[in-house]
C-alpha cells in the first residue's frame, strides 16, 4: 500500500519491521529502505523500485539503514539493474549485512559501500 507523505516523498508500508520512502529529486530517486527485506517484505520494495523504473531516471536503493536481505531481495535489486543498467546504484552500510551478502552472490558491482 502505497502513503502519500509530505515534502514530495512517498512511503510504502510492508511487512512488520519495515519502512521504504521514495524521495524524488532533481533527475534522481532515492528509496530508502529501513528494518529487514526478506521475501515477504520484497513485493513492497519491488513496488517502489518498479515506479522508479518506469520514470527512467537514475535510481539508488539505499540499504544503509537496512538490517537483512534474502534471495527475494536480492532477486528485487538485480532485475532494477537490468532494467536501469548503470543508472541504478545500491548504497549499503559498509561492513554491514546487506553489503556483505551482496558481495557474497557476486553483485557488489553496482553497490557503493557507505560509512
Amino acid at each position: 500500500m502505497a502513503l502519500a507523505v509530505s515534502n514530495g516523498h512517498q512511503a510504502f508500508a510492508g511487512a512488520d519491521a519495515l519502512a521504504i520512502v521514495t524521495e524524488g529529486l532533481d533527475r534522481l530517486e532515492i528509496v530508502h529502505v529501513f528494518g529487514a527485506l526478506d521475501f515477504t517484505s520484497a513485493p513492497t520494495l519491488e513496488a517502489a523500485l518498479t515506479r522508479a523504473v518506469r520514470i527512467g531516471t537514475p535510481l539508488i536503493a539505499d540499504l544503509r539503514e537496512c538490517t537483512f536481505i534474502d534471495a527475494a531481495a536480492i532477486g528485487v535489486l538485480a532485475r532494477a539493474r537490468k532494467a536501469l543498467g548503470k543508472l541504478f546504484r545500491v548504497r549499503a552500510a559498509s561492513g554491514g549485512f546487506p553489503l556483505r551478502l551482496l558481495e557474497m552472490v557476486g553483485l557488489s558491482g553496482f553497490v557503493d559501500a557507505v560509512t
